[in-house]
């Protein structure tokens, strides 16, 4: 399972917090923003706040940086919690594991967790900025569509799956489009799937909320199914 595999990174341990980082993009920056994220933060207006998650866009040693702060909802999710990966250390972990499978990710660069007493409270994200639009966006200013770009999109996902990945949530705002080619973001609802009944439930699932995006497009969803069926996978029924 690839998203086991060791991954050469450094730690710091600090009171409550624990960071793990890309060596390549060490520095004083990077370590001040890790060692307290919220101060950091706290002047900076965030591009999302929907209480669930909470979204900055920062420069980073001149990296334009994306930092994601996952909010413990109540005490019983903290303790649910407890037992499985916070949802920023599965999104690192899951970055790199479909980095080393050729699919394109936003670069993951660290992940810091906070813990009181044991229990995992916020815990923070911080990736490269993509510069691109989401998909629909994307099909949107071209008007008429694109075959292509539809079965770039399809390819990337096909890879994902063979692989036994889903990715969870294939809304087409978690499907970037830089410079021609698809960079899927939100990786904290991805799996790798041990057995085939979940790797098909799991399929069938990121099938149906990605054909979603295109049910008001008949042209795009009309691309989708094309795209698919190219691949020989049973469309899930709408």
């Amino acid at each position: 399972n690839p998203t086991l595999k060791r991954i050469v990174m450094q730690q710091l341990r600090f009171s409550r917090l624990t960071s793990h980082y890309n060596p390549r993009y060490a520095s004083d920056t990077l370590e001040r923003v890790l060692r307290d994220p919220d101060t950091t933060l706290s002047g900076i207006t965030p591009i999302k706040d929907d209480g669930t998650t909470t979204v900055w866009e920062i420069t980073i040693d001149l990296h334009r940086c994306i930092i994601k702060r996952y909010n413990r909802k109540t005490l019983l999710h903290g303790i649910r919690r407890f037992f499985q990966r916070s949802r920023a250390q599965n999104c690192w972990l899951q970055a790199q594991a479909l980095a080393s499978i050729g699919i394109a990710v936003a670069p993951p660069i660290a992940w810091v967790q906070k813990k009181t007493l044991g229990l995992k409270r916020g815990s923070w994200l911080i990736s490269k900025r993509v510069d691109g639009d989401d998909c629909h966006t994307t099909f949107e200013n071209l008007k008429e569509g694109d075959n292509l770009l539809m079965a770039n999109i399809v390819n990337s996902l096909v890879k994902l799956w063979r692989a036994g990945y889903s990715h969870g949530d294939l809304k087409a705002t978690n499907i970037l489009i830089a410079n021609g080619n698809p960079v899927l973001i939100d990786l904290d609802a991805t799996q790798h799937h041990r057995s085939r009944f979940f790797a098909r439930r799991g399929i069938t699932r990121d099938l149906r909320r990605f054909l979603k995006n295109w049910q008001a497009e008949p042209l795009i969803h009309q691309q989708a199914i094309t795209a698919l069926a190219a691949y020989e996978f049973k469309l899930p029924e709408q």
